[in-house]
């Protein structure tokens, strides 16, 4: 009877070591199954911290091409601000001398003059071309009294 309640006593402590262990395998699979999703979740989040990433990198690339663009055309706005500047200074000298105030003065000239003869190179050469004076008898005289 000892020995069958030590038998029993065996039995009972070995289903509840069975049942234990059942218990700890359930636990173990569902530890397990949580440990997988967990992973998924991890790398899940990995792909998209690598995306944001990515995103954020070219984010910094535009930012850096805007920023190069403004002082750019900031520069530009600066130079083509002081070229008005100074077309706007040309324009109202130009406006001031157009505009520059008149007065009605009067003077007296007396001009002298004289009463003179003279002839050209250009009266000799028409009447060297004139067709009536080449042609005409006596031309060689008439010539020779111009010219002297």
């Amino acid at each position: 009877v000892a020995e069958r309640e030590k038998a029993n006593h065996v039995e009972m402590r070995l289903l509840e070591i069975t049942s234990q262990l059942q218990a700890a395998k359930a636990r173990v699979a569902e530890v397990e199954q949580e440990r997988d999703e967990w992973r998924a979740k991890f790398q899940q989040a990995l792909l998209d911290l690598e995306r944001q990433s990515f995103a954020r990198g070219d984010v910094e690339h535009a930012w850096e091409r805007i920023k190069k663009n403004t002082e750019a055309f900031d520069e530009m706005k600066a130079l083509l601000e002081k070229q008005l500047d100074e077309e706007r200074e040309k324009n109202e000298e130009l406006v001031k001398l157009m505009h520059r105030p008149k007065a009605d003065a009067e003077t007296q000239v007396y001009v002298y003059t004289c009463l003179g003869q003279a002839q050209t190179d250009l009266s000799y050469q028409y009447l060297e071309s004139s067709a009536r004076l080449n042609q005409d008898v006596g031309r060689r005289e008439r010539l020779d009294a111009l010219k002297g």
